[in-house]
């Protein structure tokens, strides 16, 4: 006689509903990273302008600062 062992109905519902989080967490946390690297970019932007401001303020007044 065989018996099959059944599964509860709940236990495979559980199973996906992981899965979807842990889809919904990766998909966040690929957001987060692009965010991350165009705030960086933004950083790295922003220091160049900077740098540019000091190198026209030191050719306008020389070695006078």
């Amino acid at each position: 006689m065989n018996i099959e062992k059944k599964t509860s109905p709940g236990k495979n519902q559980k199973s996906k509903q992981r899965k979807v989080r842990s889809d919904m967490l990766l998909d966040i946390r690929h957001i987060v990273g692009i965010i991350l690297l165009f705030a960086r970019g933004l950083m790295k932007i922003k220091k160049k302008q900077n740098r540019m401001a000091q190198r026209r303020v030191r050719i306008l007044f020389g070695s006078r600062i």
